[in-house]
């Protein structure tokens, strides 16, 4: 389906429709995390998170970052970007339906993407957001 289509189906369809979308969030930095609070808020139906990262390993200066990515915070140095941001975000929201994906968008395939009714593409790194281009053809 157009994506005008899909949007339009879920301004009409309002709180019920928005109950029954899937939506990913790829990548959870500091837009991701934004991201993830605002629709934690909403009454969507079930968020997936997916991001590859570990936090603070593959960046020296990402621990750094913490002030824009409020999820996370020191402790949890080396874990799994994608599973802390959902323990976090049931802490603000336990009824939230969210699964946490630790895969890098490469290894993904194209059926994988298709099963959501939206994608938010929230990566920092420009490599993979370029080579994520390739998913606005679904």
């Amino acid at each position: 389906q157009p994506k005008s289509s899909r949007i339009a189906r879920l301004v009409h369809g309002g709180v019920d429709a928005l109950a029954r979308t899937k939506i990913l969030i790829v990548g959870v930095g500091g837009i991701g995390c934004e991201v993830l609070k605002v629709l934690s808020k909403s009454q969507v139906g079930q968020i997936h998170i997916l991001d590859m990262d570990h936090l603070g390993k593959s960046c020296s200066t990402q621990l750094s970052n913490l002030n824009r990515q409020f999820l996370f915070k020191t402790q949890h140095k080396g874990k799994s970007k994608a599973l802390v941001a959902r323990e976090s975000i049931l802490n603000l929201n336990p009824k939230l339906n969210i699964e946490a994906h630790h895969k890098n968008i490469k290894e993904l395939p194209i059926a994988f993407f298709k099963q959501f009714g939206f994608i938010v593409m929230a990566l920092d790194n420009i490599e993979a957001r370029y080579g994520s281009i390739n998913l606005g053809t679904m």
